[in-house]
């Protein structure tokens, strides 16, 4: 039987079906393959997997081969679909360095490494540090389950620096790889994402940590409840947002200023849901609250919308802006709408969850 990252009453696709949502994949599918893009790392980026989560670049190529055919024929829908997609927001929210580090177990790091080899990604197993690398790395994590990794403790896949619409692929391609071979999340494990920062002064920066403050009940839709006051992504109280280092940073409008008040975030408390400090180390800010994945669809889909609530939070007027709902914040932060609409239904399945664990943990004490 495979081994698949789901529980056993999975059921569903997170896949939308629909014909309007089929053209536009067919049609991204299209417009990334222009872009030289493989058909393999295309079927990574738009979810054309196998029951294992492996990407298959026959699938890929024939969404190509769909939508050459319409193009080529003058299809009314196909204009249509083109017409909507240059009027709403474009796939990718912003240009943005990211960065990803997945933590799982079920698999050694070798296994890991050789896996991803496979399939053209240098990745290397290296003690646990915090240093920047051009490859992707397998680094040991002792708060994470060590079921099956063979190093008595649990590991974190950690990317290099990534960008674009190629970072988005090559990552997806990585935890679908791992979750193909056998890899396994849980409650222990995290998906932390980093964002790059360049350009935004310290004004900048902490409006985007006050916008995911203010919808942080909104966020916690698409997030599992394990991960909604996590001791390792707690979310941010007065006491922390009104501590002097953020107050500082938050003042700064100018380059100079930012710099300076910068390096004091290294003594803000990393294990928050937005973390600060990362800007003093790297230049970036940190979103540690998602629970662990290894299905590239839901690691890339978060990944845009923390690229869309980086770009509607630093050029905000209002940073504490309470959207009011997720449907007010998805459509307040610039997403495309196949985003927006993934994120809808993950966000239904897991209430629905949430549900059906209450009305078990009811019946049994009944």
């Amino acid at each position: 039987m495979p081994v698949v990252n789901r529980p056993e009453n999975y059921n569903w696709s997170n896949v939308d079906r629909s014909r309007a949502a089929t053209r536009r994949r067919q049609d991204t599918a299209w417009n990334l393959r222009q872009t030289g893009m493989s058909y393999i790392n295309i079927a990574a980026q738009l979810g054309y997997v196998d029951a294992n989560g492996r990407p298959k670049a026959q699938s890929a190529a024939e969404a190509v081969r769909a939508s050459a055919r319409r193009r080529a024929s003058g299809d009314a829908d196909t204009a249509l679909d083109i017409v909507s997609n240059t009027a709403e927001f474009p796939m990718l929210p912003s240009d943005r360095t990211f960065g990803v580090e997945a933590e799982f177990f079920g698999i050694t790091p070798q296994a890991a490494i050789d896996a991803l080899y496979q399939v053209g990604i240098d990745c290397r197993h290296e003690n646990h540090n915090h240093v920047t690398r051009t490859w992707w790395k397998i680094v040991y994590d002792a708060s994470v389950n060590s079921r099956g990794t063979g190093q008595g403790h649990g590991i974190e896949l950690v990317s290099p620096i990534l960008r674009g619409e190629e970072g988005m692929a090559v990552a997806a391609l990585a935890v679908n790889t791992l979750q193909g071979i056998g890899g396994k999340t849980d409650k222990t494990c995290g998906l932390h994402v980093h964002v790059g920062m360049d350009g935004l002064v310290g004004r900048d920066v902490v409006k985007i940590m006050d916008l995911y403050t203010a919808n942080q009940e909104n966020i916690n839709k698409l997030i599992a409840r394990s991960r909604w006051r996590n001791i390792y992504c707690q979310p941010i109280d007065n006491a922390t947002r009104n501590s002097r280092v953020v107050n500082d940073f938050a003042s700064a409008t100018t380059a100079l200023e930012t710099s300076r008040f910068g390096n004091a975030l290294q003594y803000y408390d990393r294990y928050h849901a937005v973390n600060l400090a990362s800007y003093a180390k790297y230049g970036t800010i940190e979103f540690r609250q998602h629970q662990g994945t290894l299905n590239g669809e839901k690691l890339t889909s978060w990944v845009r919308f923390l690229l869309a609530l980086v770009e509607k939070g630093s050029s905000s007027t209002n940073a504490n802006e309470d959207f009011g709902s997720l449907g007010g914040l998805l459509n307040g932060v610039p997403l495309h709408s196949e985003t927006r609409s993934f994120l809808t239904r993950r966000a239904e399945r897991l209430e629905r969850s949430r549900e059906e664990a209450r009305l078990r943990a009811t019946g049994a004490t009944n």
